[in-house]
């Protein structure tokens, strides 16, 4: 979170921010709380093991979705 907050002021002098996208980030963020909770619990719901097997699963199911995705 500090490293992004450390980016603002250049975004700022870049004029990467604009009025239109305040709305849509000031009702997405809450959304990043509800993300951390849940990802907390799901934590201490699975174990270990199924958590690395559901990271490499959706990692490579994302991967193939880009190749195919992007093959003309």
């Amino acid at each position: 979170m500090f490293v992004n907050v450390t980016k603002i002021p250049v975004f700022l002098s870049q004029d990467i921010f604009q009025g239109k996208y305040l709305a849509s980030v000031a009702l997405t963020a809450p959304l990043v709380f509800v993300g951390a909770i849940g990802g907390r619990k799901f934590l201490e719901w699975v174990s270990q093991i199924w958590f690395n097997r559901i990271i490499l699963w959706l990692t490579a199911f994302a991967g193939a979705w880009l190749v195919i995705r992007n093959f003309p």
